[in-house]
């Protein structure tokens, strides 16, 4: 949290515990973020997302961005987001809001 911003219940991450306990797993992880058709052809922000692979290249987890349209269109990157991150069978295993 920002110095004097004290973080509510809604704040906090949630986690199932279960798929966040891969990363630890793991010496090497790379973020990659997947690229929209959309937003390359049209130039608009969309909702991002990510793909999160091990030391092999084998995706350990996949992150999405909730986001509002007007917020990504006039704020970029600051606008107000929360990243879900689920694993492979799709289940969440962490929400944040950033």
């Amino acid at each position: 949290s920002p110095p004097g911003k004290t973080r509510s219940r809604q704040d906090r991450p949630t986690t199932c515990g279960c798929g966040v306990n891969v990363l630890s797993q793991h010496s090497v992880l790379t973020v990659s973020q997947q690229a929209e058709a959309l937003q390359i052809i049209t130039g608009l922000e969309t909702e991002n997302r990510y793909r999160i692979v091990d030391e092999s290249g084998e995706p350990i987890l996949f992150a999405y961005e909730e986001s509002g349209f007007m917020s990504r269109q006039f704020l970029a990157g600051r606008r107000p987001m929360t990243i879900n991150v689920v694993d492979r069978e799709g289940t969440r295993v962490l929400k944040q809001p950033v």
